[in-house]
């Protein structure tokens, strides 16, 4: 067996979880990998799901966990992708963070569990995530400005 091979960092709300993948795997590190994901793509939905963005047939663009970035994720036709370091490592086989969270998204928006936010809604909830959760200097600077337009 050859050694592990470094894997791009993953943000679990925005702390760094190192991971390492191996050329041979077993069933429970596969199983393993994909519930992390999983876990990831779901926390990332929750987080960000409003900067989530439809931009063409099948295209979406998702935020990066840090907020330095975006990736395009191809998703709802016969070939799903993401242009991220993850997807590319595991050549498809896992889906990484940003294709489970765009997944979500569809499936949400589908079933119509979604339901549209009032302004005022949006507005608390942007303000209490400026309030308490842990971003860096730019991402925060992009919540104040969205919190700015609704405010009007």
């Amino acid at each position: 067996m050859i050694g592990p091979l470094p894997a791009p960092d993953h943000k679990q709300g925005c702390s760094v979880v190192a991971t390492e993948i191996l050329t041979e795997t077993t069933h429970g590190d596969i199983a393993q990998m994909i519930a992390g994901r999983a876990e990831r793509g779901w926390d990332l939905h929750l987080a960000k799901r409003q900067l989530i963005t439809k931009t063409g047939e099948d295209l979406y663009t998702v935020p990066s966990c840090t907020g330095r970035g975006t990736y395009t994720v191809r998703y709802g036709s016969e070939t799903e992708s993401c242009e991220c370091a993850d997807y590319g490592v595991h050549q498809g086989r896992i889906a990484c963070k940003h294709l489970t969270a765009v997944a979500l998204l569809y499936a949400s928006r589908r079933q119509g569990i979604v339901r549209r936010l009032s302004d005022e809604e949006r507005l608390s909830r942007l303000e209490e995530r400026l309030r308490h959760e842990r971003m860096d200097d730019e991402e925060r600077m992009e919540l104040r400005d969205e919190i700015l337009k609704l405010r009007g």
